[in-house]
């Protein structure tokens, strides 16, 4: 027995059957009833039990360990997920992903990447729609849970032996960075902070346990890291003058506050903090 659209009532219902069957695409009133089920029909596509680890730190997607290409077109739409870590509505994310583009057709664009984002992440549930909103799937795991974690940890001074290697890990992604397309999407621009807050932390944190268990190749290896990254980090400046005073290189440690004195002079027009002048009276 064939279903006929004529025989609907309903005009906006009759529309949207007559085009899933013309032409199998859903819009309107069926929209989110067809992707439901495609979702979760074997005939789509099988749901893969693997999981899929996305790291905002250093934007690289792992499936089962393997390291996967994606577009960058498919990254803006992940990442554009990953951050808001919820359901987010499709108007939104097209006024961030195409936000020149008429909403009409904004909206196919939307529809289309997120087709061609499950096929190269190779799994059909890893984006879901349900009711005009996206969602990354049960099996994705993004990073920026676990990094808010260590974070608190960080800073709490409540970070033990057994996390080190975490933060290490982390901090290694972190240090990689990411693809200057991530610096164009002004909507990621508060993610793109707290990550760079959270290799400051993290960094620092772990140069102080270097320097605590006298590794000082390892503190002053981090620390120049994180000059080089922010010459005005001073709590990084102060880790490296540490350094050098508990090796009893005094003069290494006073050419430090030096240029740094003269660099924030330059810049900003200020003095260093006391606590840091301090250090070298010790």
């Amino acid at each position: 027995m064939t279903c006929s659209p004529s025989g609907i009532d309903s005009a906006p219902l009759r529309e949207s059957v007559a085009r899933l069957v013309a032409s199998g695409d859903s819009n309107g009133m069926l929209t989110s009833f067809v992707d439901r089920l495609r979702f979760r029909s074997s005939i789509f596509e099988p749901t893969s039990d693997e999981r899929i680890a996305v790291s905002l730190a250093d934007a690289t997607i792992r499936r089962d360990g393997t390291e996967l290409t994606v577009s960058e077109g498919s990254w803006a739409l992940i990442a554009a997920l990953a951050v808001d870590g919820r359901a987010v509505s499709r108007d939104t994310l097209c006024e961030r992903l195409w936000p020149d583009m008429p909403l009409e057709s904004a909206r196919n664009a939307l529809k289309m990447c997120v087709r061609r984002t499950r096929q190269q992440l190779g799994d059909a549930d890893a984006i879901l729609s349900v009711k005009s909103t996206y969602t990354l799937g049960p099996g994705v795991d993004v990073d920026v849970q676990a990094l808010r974690a260590l974070r608190t940890a960080v800073l709490r001074g409540t970070a033990v032996a057994a996390e080190i290697a975490g933060v290490e890990a982390m901090f290694e992604r972190l240090k990689r960075g990411r693809a200057d397309a991530f610096g164009r999407w002004e909507w990621f621009a508060d993610t793109e902070r707290m990550l760079q807050a959270a290799m400051r932390e993290l960094g620092e944190f772990l140069a102080r346990n270097a320097l605590r268990h006298a590794d000082i190749a390892r503190t002053l290896q981090i620390a120049e890291f994180l000059v080089g990254a922010d010459p005005l980090d001073e709590a990084a400046r102060g880790v490296k003058i540490e350094a050098h005073l508990a090796t009893e290189n005094r003069g290494a440690a006073i050419l430090e506050y030096q240029h740094y004195r003269k660099l924030l002079g330059e810049e900003l027009g200020v003095e260093p903090s006391a606590q840091l002048k301090e250090l070298l009276s010790r």
